[in-house]
């Protein structure tokens, strides 16, 4: 017997970049590794157990923003986060540029009104979601 799961575009886009993140300090790490850096050393720098700093780099851990820029830190490198417009591929797997649960619904007030479904709506505009997907770079910086 056999199930088959599905997994929203919001969830998939989250865990491929936590994905890239832990590549990316995977990698980072490996680079200082071989200049002798241990993750007792590193651990000891974060004031954690060096098995919590394991699970970390192999990915079955997850770390904070907070601790990816301490990883950064320390592995000599800066971190920049930015949205970066999607860019539109014919016959590509994309959702919709504007999720149906952010859809404007009609306001008796000036502030314009959003619906989040199954009714619920809030005052304030969210977050423009239309074609943005987030990146994490880790831009080298010589320490």
């Amino acid at each position: 017997m056999s199930y088959r799961t599905g997994v929203k575009g919001h969830r998939r886009a989250a865990a491929r970049l936590v994905a890239k993140v832990h590549r990316t300090i995977q990698k980072a790490y490996e680079k200082r590794r071989k200049d002798g850096l241990t993750q007792t050393a590193l651990a000891d720098c974060l004031g954690v157990h060096r098995s919590v700093v394991n699970r970390q780099l192999n990915g079955r851990d997850d770390i904070s923003i907070a601790r990816v820029a301490e990883y950064a830190n320390l592995l000599g490198y800066d971190v920049e986060f930015d949205f970066v417009e999607r860019s539109t591929i014919a016959g590509a797997n994309h959702t919709q540029a504007i999720p149906p649960v952010f859809a404007q619904t009609a306001s008796s007030g000036s502030t314009p009104m959003y619906a989040f479904g199954a009714g619920q709506t809030a005052a304030r505009k969210p977050v423009n979601l239309e074609d943005q997907v987030a990146e994490v770079k880790i831009a080298a910086i010589e320490v």
